[in-house]
């Protein structure tokens, strides 16, 4: 960089020294008289190459000691900035990165949560529907249990006033027909008899 900015300071002194010296020619010429190409000459060739080389020197001074080290440091400087924004962007980027995958990662833990939440809850669900349904088929086979005892109680009592009515009947019946009082014992085992042989 320093050879690029030492090669523009040297074309730009060459071209100022020129331009100077080219100024001094037309200042001598039109001081001398005023030929048509004072330039060309030869009484002149000296003060022009000294006026030239002074002009160079002191234009060369200037850029490399005051110009040139200014737009050194100038360029430096962006550069240093360049680089400072480019050290920020992929530290920032890597910031981003690391953010992101923090974020993913707690998105995935928080969806493996949410779903063993709804697998447990689902499961508490189907304990106690399974509780439930265990419970109202033990409540229901009891009340079945019951009320069939209900019913066999019920079915031994009509059973039981069934034979007495039958006894009583028979024996009614018997005297009717014949006119003779039969013993109860022998109408109930007679009844009993039958029904015995009705169950069968």
């Amino acid at each position: 960089m320093s050879m690029k900015i030492a090669k523009t300071g040297l074309r730009l002194g060459l071209s100022v020294a020129m331009t100077a010296t080219a100024g001094s020619v037309v200042l001598a010429a039109e001081n001398s008289g005023g030929s048509s190409l004072p330039q060309l000459e030869i009484a002149t060739y000296p003060s022009q190459l000294f006026w030239l080389l002074i002009t160079f020197v002191v234009l060369y001074v200037l850029l490399s000691k005051i110009a040139l080290p200014r737009v050194a440091e100038v360029l430096e400087s962006r550069q240093e900035r360049v680089d400072n924004d480019l050290t920020k962007a992929h530290q920032l980027r890597e910031e981003s990165d690391a953010v992101r995958s923090a974020y993913e990662q707690s998105l995935a833990e928080s969806r493996a949560a949410a779903q063993a939440k709804v697998a447990a809850t689902q499961n508490d669900i189907n304990e106690r529907v399974a509780a439930a349904e265990a419970e109202a088929a033990a409540k229901a086979a009891a009340e079945l249990r019951a009320a069939e005892e209900r019913i066999a109680g019920a079915a031994a009592t009509a059973l039981d006033n069934i034979r007495d009515v039958a006894v009583d009947v028979s024996a009614q019946a018997v005297n009717k027909l014949i006119g003779i009082d039969v013993d109860t014992a022998v109408v109930s085992q007679a009844v009993d008899q039958a029904i015995g042989e009705q169950t069968r």
